[in-house]
């Protein structure tokens, strides 16, 4: 726990701006990650918006990545969950509020705008153009 004091430091509108940061950064990753690579998007936040959220609304503008179920991965561990997505919570694993989802890349990289015809409707929640964070991510 490296700043556990962070949560209280953190207000409702500082979710806003984390989300967007948050969906930047798994575009990046998703887009350097090769066909058949695994990537880990991993929080420390048990908030829908900053876990779920985010991968569904980043995998609605990507379609060669399969989320895995990453219970598979922690055979060892109880209380995953229905999957695929594990949250670990402090009084059922005896860690801080992790979020893990694990995504494979199924084919090679290709620009998510070449797919969208008008590409300028193309928006997030928060209205950034999501073809313009993949572009500024590569």
């Amino acid at each position: 726990r490296r700043r556990p004091e962070s949560r209280w430091r953190r207000n409702r509108e500082d979710v806003s701006e984390l989300t967007s940061l948050q969906r930047r950064l798994l575009a990046t990753g998703l887009s350097s990650v090769r066909s058949g690579g695994v990537l880990a998007y991993v929080t420390c936040s048990p908030h829908i918006a900053e876990t779920i959220d985010v991968v569904e609304e980043v995998l609605l503008h990507i379609d060669d990545v399969q989320v895995l179920d990453a219970r598979e991965f922690l055979p060892n561990v109880p209380d995953l969950g229905p999957g695929p997505h594990v949250q670990l919570w402090p009084h059922l694993h005896g860690t801080d509020a992790m979020h893990l989802t694990l995504m494979r890349r199924d084919s090679p990289i290709e620009s998510v705008t070449s797919k969208c015809p008008d590409r300028s409707r193309l928006t997030d929640r928060d209205g950034h153009q999501v073809h313009q964070l993949v572009e500024d991510s590569r």
